[in-house]
């Protein structure tokens, strides 16, 4: 008898339980756990925004000298970071949409790296030229049988470093 009383026990704390959680409204189920309702193209914007940051260590360590991988895996923190804050979350898919920004950023802060050493190149040698003239020049600049070859490698080990760098973000 005593063990009837001890189970209808248990099955009254049970029941009790079960009557709270069904009743609090954190528990509906109208989304599944796992998924985040993320906005991807606010969270694009937000990742262009949050890597520029990133960009400009980038092209401060160009001048010093340094292709350095922590500025790409800046470029990739700062994109992650404000996808987030901007799309309502990071989801897989909003792993790949910071990557590819990253791709992207870095190949474009690449090209203004040898933007900057252009200008100054042409200014140091005593021309007028302004950072327009630069831009517009830059394609056939780059494509330059002489100048393509250190731009790929500087962007070859640009990705490199920043891959190992970010490596860790993608486990």
């Amino acid at each position: 008898m005593r063990g009837n009383y001890k189970m209808n026990e248990e099955n009254n704390f049970q029941q009790e339980q079960d009557e709270l959680i069904s009743g609090t409204p954190q528990y509906a189920p109208t989304q599944p756990f796992d998924e985040e309702m993320t906005n991807p193209v606010l969270g694009f914007v937000g990742a262009v925004i949050g890597s520029l940051p990133g960009c400009v260590l980038w092209l401060i360590l160009g001048r010093v000298g340094f292709i350095a991988g922590i500025a790409g895996f800046a470029i990739m923190m700062g994109a992650m970071f404000l996808y987030r804050k901007f799309g309502g979350g990071l989801e897989k898919g909003g792993m790949i949409i910071c990557a590819v920004v990253t791709v992207i950023m870095i190949f474009a802060t690449n090209c203004a790296d040898y933007a900057i050493s252009v200008y100054k190149l042409f200014t140091d040698a005593g021309y007028v030229v302004s950072a327009g003239d630069v831009v517009m020049m830059l394609p056939s600049i780059i494509t330059d049988s002489e100048i393509i070859g250190g731009f790929i490698l500087n962007l070859l080990i640009g990705y490199g470093l920043t891959a190992l760098s970010c490596r860790r973000l993608f486990t």
